[in-house]
């Protein structure tokens, strides 16, 4: 098996890399919940700066949408375990202890961690972690 080229999270090479693995990935299946989530995400990189970034079909993408009902902030490690690792009992622990702060419809909360990702979309994350580099 090929070994796929690594890049470093949240870098333009990163998302450019996460768009392409998602235009192959096709239809992925994604729950009605999910696909109506419309979230902005601000997250503070090791360097001070702010990463723009969306939530779309539980995929993190560069850029905010004008539409989004809700914004997160957090913090590059967090990030990582969300979007990455899938951890998301880390982010719980994180908006109830402050560490995630939420504006908007914080409901959303309770969708993400209500609703199961479709096969398709645990197919794209495995993808997504593969090209994931530190």
């Amino acid at each position: 098996m090929a070994t796929m080229n690594q890049h470093a999270f949240l870098t333009d090479e990163w998302f450019a890399a996460v768009k392409e693995l998602v235009t192959a990935a096709g239809n992925l299946e994604v729950p009605p919940a999910l696909a109506a989530l419309s979230v902005n995400v601000v997250i503070e990189m090791p360097d001070g700066t702010e990463k723009p970034a969306a939530l779309v079909d539980m995929v993190l993408r560069s850029g905010h949408l004008r539409s989004a009902a809700t914004t997160m902030y957090l913090e590059t490690p967090l990030a990582r375990k969300l979007f990455i690792d899938g951890d998301n009992m880390a982010g719980l622990f994180a908006f109830m202890s402050g560490d995630m702060r939420v504006e908007g419809d914080v409901s959303m909360m309770g969708v993400i961690q209500g609703e199961a990702p479709s096969p398709k979309m645990r197919a794209l994350a495995e993808k997504i972690r593969e090209v994931t580099g530190p």
